[in-house]
């Protein structure tokens, strides 16, 4: 059972009472604002308007058997307090169950989302993209308790993210399939061809923002990652005709290929791909050196 709270709706305890007397399996909330019932006025008079953590516990322990996904959507609030890790730690306590994350642009931090993977079962999925406070510590669990289940991560816009976390990634993550590492600032092309050597199921790979990648990295990508159909190459600047020329022969199956802001492919680069990429389905060469027509 599936349900989906879009951003804009009013929520309170009562309705997050009513979400988990439906027992979701998939669940999708907005970042919340919560409100410590022992000290608001506000959250002892009317529960209708207020969330409080009682809410929360009264939402996660009603479906502490069911839950297994969970996205949590971006929201602006007006304070820093926002739900963030708070609902990781209910959900921790409550739905061992739980194996799906999504929480990308959330306030959350290394506690939040560490608590989850120290007491769920076996994560598959995480999204944590774009989650400014996340580091190495939730790499290093990811690693250390998922290893061998997790298929999905997105970790793009972590900018603490560095060749530490890449090294734990490729020795024990090794069964991911699609992994998202754009705008890891900290990341180079060693840390790039460590992973590609390890990680022999990726067939999606986001790399959109590493400046360090070079025309011979991409190379070794094409030549080693027999599943690959998916890569974003966006603004990596150092990218050239090369790279391209690699892919497409040796990846003449990609279906996704993304050289925005690459402003050294040229068309030659068009030509090539035309020629040997047949299965493409999407291409994205805006803010390159192609000639417009």
């Amino acid at each position: 059972y599936k349900i989906n709270v879009p951003k804009n709706a009013i929520l309170s305890n009562l309705s997050l009472k009513a979400i988990g007397r439906r027992k979701p399996v998939c669940l999708t909330l907005p970042q919340m604002e919560v409100v410590d019932s022992k000290y608001s006025k506000a959250a002892i008079k009317s529960e209708n308007t207020i969330i409080t953590a009682e809410g929360l516990r009264h939402l996660f322990r009603q479906c502490s058997d069911s839950l297994q996904e969970f996205t949590m959507t971006y929201v602006h609030t007006a304070t820093s307090e926002a739900i963030g890790d708070e609902i990781l730690v209910h959900i921790a306590t409550r739905c061992p169950n739980i194996h799906t994350i999504s929480c990308s642009l959330c306030n959350i931090s290394d506690e939040g989302i560490i608590s989850i993977l120290e007491n769920c079962k076996s994560m598959i999925s995480i999204d944590i993209g774009s989650c400014l406070n996340i580091s190495n510590r939730t790499i290093s669990t990811i690693a250390s308790k998922h290893g061998d289940s997790i298929y999905r991560l997105d970790i793009s816009g972590c900018s603490k993210i560095d060749s530490q976390a890449a090294k734990m990634l490729a020795f024990h993550c090794k069964n991911i399939i699609s992994l998202n590492l754009g705008q890891c600032y900290k990341l180079n092309a060693d840390d790039i061809i460590r992973l590609t050597t390890n990680l022999k199921h990726i067939e999606k790979l986001g790399l959109r923002g590493i400046s360090q990648m070079t025309d011979d990295c991409v190379s070794y990508i094409a030549k080693n990652c027999p599943k690959l159909y998916d890569i974003s190459l966006a603004k990596c600047s150092k990218i050239t005709d090369v790279a391209i020329n690699e892919l497409a022969i040796h990846k003449p199956s990609l279906r996704c290929l993304d050289v925005c802001g690459c402003n050294m492919i040229t068309d030659n680069s068009v030509n090539v791909i035309a020629s040997h990429c047949q299965s493409l389905e999407v291409l994205d060469l805006s803010s390159t050196g192609i000639t417009r027509a």
